[in-house]
C-alpha cells in the first residue's frame, strides 16, 4: 500500500503527462483534444482525411496562432485576418512595425528553371458585381471603380487626408482607364485608348497637359536648352533643343549724313547691329544720295560699294569672317533727265560667320569716282528706307 501511494505521489512532483484517446493533459492541467468526433482524427504532424478537412475553433471567438510566445497571427470570428496584429481592419490586415525596408510586407516570389515560360509573379485586382446574390457574375456598370492602390500617411488626426495612389474605372466592355492621384486630386490619367493626359481628364492625344491658366506647362531640361530655342527631333525622332529655324535681329539705321570718302579711301557711314555667335545673313538697303549740300549733276554717275567692319575707326574683321562675298555693288548714271535727290537704292545681303559676340559696323569700301568711272561722290543720310537686320542660319 505504501508503495502504491509513494507512486501516484512521484507521479504528481514530476506533472507527468497523462493520455487518452482523445485528449491530452499538459503538466499545468490544461486539456488539448486532438480526437474529434468524427473520424479519422486530426494529427499536428499531417493528415490523410480523404475529404476537406477543418482546422479551428466553432465558438464564437477569433482563433489566434503563436510563435516564440507570442501572437503574430489572428483570424476574428468576422473572418477578417491580422498579422502582427490583433484586431485587423480589413480583410487582410498586416503590419510591419518597425522592421526596416528589408522586411518587405508582401513579397511575391518565383522560382522558374532557366528558359521556363511559366508564368511570373502577378497581383490581380479584379471585380464584378453580384446583383442577385446568388454567387452569379455580373458585368460592371460604366464609371463602377474596379479596383486601387492606396498610399496613405497619418496627418495627426486620419489617414484620409493624405491619400495618393491609383485606381481602375471600368469604361465599356474590355476597357478600362487608370488614374493617378497626389494629395487626394487626381492628378495624371491614361484612357482606355491608351492616350496620356496631365491635369486633363479627357486627353484627345497621347499626350496632353493642361497647366490651366499658368503658362510654362512643359519643361524639358536636357543640357541643350537655352533662351529663344525650339524642340526639334532628328530622323529617328529624337528630340532637342535648337535655336530657331528663323532667329532675326535688327540693326541701328544710319542716323546722320556721312559722304563717302574721296579717292580710294573708306569709311564708316553710319548703321550697326549687334550678333551673338552663328551663321547669318546681313540685309542692308541704303539710300545713296548726292553729296552734302549738293544737287545730283547730269551726266554723271554715282557708286555705293559696301563692307563691314568690327570697327568704327578702320575696316577689320575681328570675331567674325565673310562667308561669300562680302560686298554690295549698284551704279547709276543719271543721263540728261536728273532725278532731284536720290540717284540710286543700294540693297543686297552679306553673309557671316560669328566666332564671338561682335558690333558689326557699315562701311563705305571705296566707293570711289576716279575707280568707277563716276565724276561724283555720294552720300549716306538718315532716310527712312535705310536699314539693316540679320537672319540666322543652321
Amino acid at each position: 500500500m505504501k508503495k502504491i501511494l509513494y507512486s501516484l505521489l512521484l507521479m504528481q512532483s514530476c506533472h507527468m503527462i497523462a493520455q487518452t484517446q482523445e485528449t491530452v493533459v499538459t503538466p499545468n492541467g490544461k486539456k488539448v483534444t486532438f480526437f474529434p468526433t468524427t473520424s479519422p482524427a486530426w494529427y499536428v504532424g499531417g493528415n490523410t482525411n480523404g475529404y476537406i478537412g477543418s482546422l479551428g475553433n466553432i465558438d464564437d471567438f477569433d482563433l489566434s496562432f503563436i510563435t516564440n510566445n507570442k501572437v503574430r497571427m489572428t483570424l476574428t470570428k468576422e473572418g477578417l485576418l491580422g498579422i502582427n496584429t490583433t484586431t485587423p481592419a480589413t480583410a487582410l490586415n498586416i503590419v510591419n512595425d518597425n522592421l526596416g525596408d528589408n522586411y518587405d510586407d508582401i513579397s511575391l516570389v518565383t522560382y522558374n528553371g532557366f528558359g521556363s515560360t511559366e508564368a511570373a509573379p502577378n497581383l490581380f485586382l479584379s471585380r464584378s458585381l453580384n446583383v442577385g446574390g446568388g454567387g452569379e457574375l455580373w458585368e460592371l456598370a460604366i464609371g463602377d471603380l474596379i479596383g486601387g492602390v492606396a498610399f496613405r500617411g497619418f496627418n495627426g488626426s486620419n489617414f484620409d487626408k493624405a491619400y495618393s495612389g491609383m485606381r481602375s474605372y471600368y469604361t465599356g466592355p474590355s476597357r478600362n482607364d487608370l488614374r493617378f492621384y497626389t494629395s487626394n486630386k487626381e492628378a495624371v490619367r491614361i484612357a482606355d485608348n491608351g492616350n496620356v493626359g496631365i491635369g486633363s481628364i479627357n486627353p484627345t492625344a497621347k499626350l496632353e497637359v493642361n497647366n490651366g491658366s499658368t503658362a510654362g506647362a512643359v519643361k524639358i531640361v536636357d543640357g541643350t536648352q537655352g533662351l529663344g530655342k525650339v524642340l526639334t527631333s532628328d530622323a529617328n525622332g529624337l528630340a532637342t533643343w535648337k535655336d530657331q529655324a528663323v532667329t532675326i535681329i535688327e540693326g541701328t539705321r544710319p542716323s546722320t549724313s556721312i559722304d563717302f570718302s574721296a579717292g580710294n579711301t573708306e569709311n564708316a557711314i553710319g548703321g550697326s547691329i549687334n550678333l551673338p555667335v552663328g551663321n547669318w545673313l546681313i540685309n542692308i538697303g541704303l539710300l545713296v544720295r548726292a553729296k552734302i549740300g549738293e544737287s545730283v549733276k547730269p551726266n554723271t554717275c554715282y557708286t555705293g560699294r559696301f563692307t563691314l567692319s568690327s570697327s568704327k575707326t578702320q575696316n577689320v574683321q575681328t570675331g567674325f569672317s565673310f562667308v561669300g562675298s562680302n560686298l554690295i555693288l549698284q551704279t547709276a548714271s543719271t543721263g540728261v533727265k536728273v532725278p532731284p535727290n536720290y540717284p540710286l537704292f543700294a540693297s543686297g545681303v552679306i553673309r557671316v560667320n560669328v566666332t564671338s559676340p561682335v558690333t558689326l559696323y557699315i562701311w563705305n569700301a571705296a566707293s570711289s569716282h576716279t575707280v568707277y568711272g563716276c565724276g561724283e561722290i555720294g552720300s549716306i543720310g538718315n532716310n527712312g528706307e535705310n536699314y539693316i537686320y540679320a537672319t540666322k542660319t543652321q
